[in-house]
């Protein structure tokens, strides 16, 4: 899953995602700069998800919507 936020034009992305033996938070700063976030249990992972969600949104930045993906036909 990943979440979307934007700040004037200003960007960030935090991607939830499960890997082989832990799991990942990778977030995207506006200038590109990518870190990596592992941890050895979900609920850790989710935990901290939600600490930086909750942060984010009281420093005024906006969640976005995912574009869907588009459909081929």
């Amino acid at each position: 899953m990943t979440s979307i936020f934007a700040k004037g034009s200003q960007r960030i992305t935090c991607e939830a995602r499960e890997a082989m033996l832990w799991y990942e938070l990778v977030v995207t700063e506006s200038d590109g700069v990518t870190r990596v976030e592992r941890y050895t249990e979900r609920a850790g992972m989710l935990r901290r998800q939600h600490e930086l969600l909750c942060a984010w949104k009281a420093q005024g930045w906006r969640e976005l919507e995912e574009e869907p993906a588009a459909v081929r036909r």
